[in-house]
């Protein structure tokens, strides 16, 4: 932080406001564009997808699809 802001980074004003976890939620989901967690997540679903395709079983890879978001 000192690189960037100088020795008085400590003392930027800052506010933080705590919200309950289901307002948080939906102030994360009204912010424009993605997350970072929810790129991550669809990749890892996909690839559980393509695992279970390839390992040939079709049931785990219609569940796996089935709960890969759109993207």
């Amino acid at each position: 932080c000192s690189e960037l802001c100088g020795p008085k980074h400590g003392f930027m004003p800052i506010a933080v406001e705590a919200l309950p976890r289901d307002q948080f939620e939906a102030w994360v989901r009204a912010q424009p564009g993605g997350t970072v967690g929810d790129e991550a997540l669809a990749e890892e679903d996909a690839e559980s997808a393509q695992d279970a395709l390839e390992a040939g079983d079709g049931a785990a890879a219609a569940e796996a699809e089935a709960s890969t978001p759109a993207a």
